[in-house]
């Protein structure tokens, strides 16, 4: 129980620390105006499931893995738009959703990557 509250603190301190980052960057104009909450949280999903595919035989080491994370994160949250795509508004985003809302089943990994 002691090591649980510990491990559960740490987390709290990574995610505030992150949480603040992000703020920040929203707050100089660094980054599109979204829900901060849910972006470091994303950040932090990719994060942990690198164990479930990391093949070191194949993959980059962690000090490329680490940059090419933390790019596809930045660019997927600084502000202006991505390769010419205008970000979606909370409806349109709430109505993609749905699906998923509803409890429909996305594709299994394997069949969406080949």
């Amino acid at each position: 129980e002691p090591f649980r509250r510990e491990v559960a603190a740490i987390k709290r301190r990574y995610y505030e620390l992150a949480l603040r980052l992000y703020q920040d960057l929203a707050r100089s104009g660094g980054v599109r105006a979204t829900n901060a909450r849910v972006a470091v949280l994303g950040l932090f999903g990719m994060m942990n499931w690198i164990y479930t595919w990391h093949n070191p035989k194949v993959d980059p080491r962690a000090e490329t893995l680490s940059g090419i994370i933390a790019s596809i994160f930045l660019e997927g949250v600084k502000n202006g738009t991505a390769h010419g795509v205008a970000p979606i508004g909370r409806r349109e985003a709430a109505r993609r959703g749905a699906g998923v809302a509803r409890g429909e089943r996305l594709a299994p990994l394997e069949r969406v990557a080949g």
